[in-house]
């Protein structure tokens, strides 16, 4: 499942009477009634223009109901993928990122790597991101690997991994970390759920699949 931020001023489902730059449905009848009492009685209205007008009064109503509808409905799918996201806090989620939470003796790291690689080296940093140690994979195939990182001289805290890899005739093999933890809480900003996993703020998306969490453990 696949961080998500600038959008337009402008909304297509922006409701019509809260926009200074269209003409609400209560200002059109006005200036149509406006239109009718003050028409020269010497020469009225054409009933064809009359008619014309009228049609645009309904489809202009009709636009501004069906983006209010909208509006409600975008507002129902936001709060029900909040509550969803909300039933996550306490459970394991394995996601697309390069953070991990060590506390045992030995850590296993998982990664993708895109295509056959002949050497595979995965590098471990601290909390603030200063070198701590290296892992040699050796060769691996194309698809999920994993290395297991002996951790067990280190201070448990959150620790993140990098995977440098080449094939055989030297050339880098794309690559992408993952990792697993606990969700510890949930935000919501921007039309975009956060996940808080490993101390970090994790798009909803990323997340890959979802175990059963402490609750199973035992």
């Amino acid at each position: 499942m696949n961080t998500i931020d600038d959008i337009s001023t402008y909304t297509p489902y922006q409701s019509a009477e809260e926009s200074t730059d269209i003409l609400g449905k209560d200002a059109f009848l006005e200036m149509l009634v406006a239109q009718l009492k003050n028409q020269d009685p010497l020469n009225p209205m054409d009933g064809t223009e009359f008619v014309a007008q009228l049609a645009q009064f309904s489809g202009l109503e009709q636009m501004i109901n069906l983006n209010t509808q909208m509006e409600s409905l975008i507002a129902g799918q936001d709060m029900m993928t909040e509550f969803q996201a909300s039933n996550l806090i306490g459970k394991e989620v394995a996601l697309y990122g390069s953070s991990f939470h060590a506390d045992g003796q030995t850590e296993t790291l998982a990664y993708d790597l895109f295509d056959d690689a002949e050497n595979v080296t995965v590098t471990v940093y601290d909390e603030k991101g200063a070198f701590v140690e290296t892992v040699e994979a050796g060769s691996q195939s194309a698809g999920t690997n994993t290395v297991t990182w002996d951790c067990s001289t280190y201070a448990e805290g959150t620790y993140s991994f990098s995977v440098a890899a080449v094939d055989a005739n030297g050339n880098a093999v794309s690559s992408g970390q993952r990792t697993t933890g606990i969700v510890s809480g949930v935000r919501y900003n921007n039309g975009t759920v956060y996940l808080t996993v490993n101390n970090e703020e994790i798009p909803f998306e990323n997340v890959m699949f979802i175990g059963a969490g402490e609750e199973s453990t035992s």
